[in-house]
Formats: structure tokens, C-alpha cells, sequence
């Protein structure tokens, strides 16, 4: 557990991206704003992506499975990873420490105009109340990250259409992400003191995850309506791929 911790500060130690509120001053409408908004997420990509190969159980894998899950699995574990970096005494979401109050909050009113106010304010609300049933325990929500990522397949709707190809080595993914299920629980147990509170929790927090795929789902989705024939030079390759705009 504690290498968990210590992989995650380590690559998400440093910025290389200075935000600040010149870089709005180019959104003149929607599609614009819808850009600069995925464009953030690039170095969320690669640091997220740094901190997955740190995961041992992760390199164990063969190559075609360490991509296809890092592709399908992303969009819902930077949902996380928004959520882990919620703040509830500012209602924002600080996504690192070069970033001010004052461009947060631009962040988030553009995301109101962008995406529309009824699904912002539901991800707030899901937040909020993630972050209310784990204490604001950053562990948890690590650990929560980790099993996402092992997660063969999110999104029923992928299964369906096709869309994810089945992994290699799936009874070597579904043990890894037993191994980190299992740690989450008997952290939980620790935590909470008795098990049927730590049960309580864990039983509500699978249930905040499936309302959680389906909000990044939605996300996804009109982002694809939105940005599909957006050019390599107005979006970076591996954002747009990660979140199959393509």
C-alpha cells in the first residue's frame, strides 16, 4: 500500500504545465473551450500512464494487454482521478499544484458552458459524496485507481459494440485486480474498525463506480460528437485515442 502512495507522488510530483488565465483568452465558442479543456488532459495521460507502469502486476502483462487496458480503462480512471483531487472545502477540482484557485474555477464555469450544467453538477455532486464515504482519504481513492485500471472491461456498451478487444490474459488481469480489491477491503476494515462498517462503505463505493462509468460515458461520448474531426494539431494523438475521439 505504501508503494502505491509513493508511486503516485512520484509521478505526479511536478508540472511541466503552468496554467494560467491567458489561456482563455482564445476560446471564442464551444468547440474551442472543448478543446482547450481536452488539451489539459495530455499530461494527465502521460502522468497517469507513468504511474500504471510503475504497478508490478501491470508490467507483468503482455504487451497487447497492457495497451488495451490502458486505452479502454483511462477515460474512466481520470474520472478518478478528477474525483481524488476534488476539493470539498473550495468545490474544485485542483488538479495540480501549479494551478491557482482563480484558474480552477474558469476551468469549471468553461466545463459548465462546454458540457452543460446538469452533468457538471452531477459529477460535483459524485464527487462530493465519494469523497464524504472515504473520509477524504487519498489511499483509498489510490487503490481505487489501481483496480479501475485492472478492469477488463468498464463499459458494458463496449462489449456490445465491440468496441474493447478481449485481453490475452485475462485470468492473470482479473487476479491482479483481486490482489488490490483485497488490499482496499482489508484497509477499509482497518480503517473503519469493524468489518460490517468497512462492508457498508466498500458496498456503497461500487455503486458511486458504476454511477461514475456512466457519467464518463457520457462524457466520452459527447466528446466524440463534439471534437471527431478535430486535426492532430488542434488535439495531441494519444489524448485523442486514450479518449477514442477518432
Amino acid at each position: 500500500m505504501n508503494s502505491i502512495t509513493r508511486s503516485y507522488e512520484r509521478a505526479f510530483r511536478f508540472s511541466e504545465v503552468k496554467y494560467n488565465q491567458c489561456d482563455f483568452s482564445h476560446i471564442t465558442n464551444r468547440r474551442s473551450g472543448l478543446i482547450y479543456t481536452v488539451s489539459l488532459f495530455h499530461e494527465i495521460i502521460l502522468k497517469l500512464i507513468t504511474f500504471i507502469r510503475s504497478i508490478p502486476e501491470f508490467e507483468l502483462l503482455n504487451e497487447q494487454d497492457r495497451f488495451i487496458i490502458v486505452k479502454y480503462n483511462s477515460p474512466i480512471v481520470i474520472y478518478m482521478y478528477f474525483c481524488l483531487h476534488y476539493n470539498r472545502q473550495k468545490n474544485l477540482v485542483l488538479i495540480s499544484d501549479a494551478e491557482t484557485e482563480e484558474h480552477a474555477m474558469a476551468c469549471q464555469q468553461l466545463s459548465f458552458y462546454c458540457f452543460g450544467v446538469e452533468i457538471e453538477l452531477l459529477s460535483v455532486e459524485l464527487y462530493r459524496s465519494i469523497k464524504e464515504l472515504t473520509n477524504d482519504d487519498p489511499i483509498i481513492l489510490q487503490l481505487i485507481l489501481v483496480i479501475l485500471i485492472f478492469t477488463k472491461s468498464v463499459s458494458a456498451e463496449d462489449i456490445v459494440e465491440n468496441e474493447q478487444p478481449i485481453v490475452m490474459s485475462s485470468k492473470q488481469v482479473y487476479e491482479a485486480q483481486s490482489i488490490y480489491a483485497d488490499l482496499l477491503f482489508r484497509y477499509m476494515i482497518e480503517k473503519y474498525s469493524t468489518y460490517d462498517q468497512a462492508a457498508l462503505r466498500y458496498s456503497k463505493l461500487i455503486q458511486k463506480i458504476f454511477q461514475m462509468q456512466l457519467l464518463a460515458r457520457a462524457y466520452q461520448e459527447y466528446l466524440r460528437e463534439q471534437l471527431a474531426d478535430t486535426r492532430d494539431d488542434e488535439l495531441n494523438p494519444i489524448t485523442k485515442s486514450i479518449l477514442r475521439i477518432n
